[in-house]
């Protein structure tokens, strides 16, 4: 799906969208809840490996993040970037793709890895996501 654009009607089938839609719909079907959004976690530049750090986490995503954020922000949702600021997701940091993934390779001398292990769901996901939501609940 394109990412769109923040005019984009609400029929058009895009990120912009989409994530107005939704969060529209969120807030009339439950005036009173809290809602929050969680951002995808990192992913590499090309939609498959990465074969550095400015690649990872800065490519094909990154205007569906900014999507997501600039809806967030019109809405005053709070929205936890976990694509950009996820300390242990981050395999190109040494370490972290053996510590934090199941799949943790070298790729052209760079380490990679996809899918987070128990360790990477508990400590880039699910700590991080207990945290920011004890900041705002």
């Amino acid at each position: 799906m394109p990412v769109g654009t923040k005019d984009d009607p609400a029929t058009t089938l895009s990120c912009h969208s989409i994530t107005r839609r939704l969060i529209e719909d969120l807030i009339t079907r439950y005036p009173k809840a809290k809602i929050g959004i969680v951002s995808s976690t990192p992913r590499s530049y090309t939609n498959s490996h990465f074969t550095d750090s400015q690649s990872y986490g800065h490519g094909w995503f990154e205007g569906y993040i900014e999507a997501h954020k600039y809806w967030c922000e019109e809405y005053d949702i709070p929205y936890l970037d976990l694509y950009h600021e996820n300390p242990c997701l981050r395999p190109w940091v040494n370490g972290n793709a053996t510590e934090y993934f199941y799949d943790a390779t070298e790729v052209d001398g760079y380490t990679t890895g996809v899918h987070p292990n128990e360790t990477g769901h508990l400590h880039g996901i699910a700590y991080p996501v207990i945290q920011w939501m004890l900041g705002w609940m």
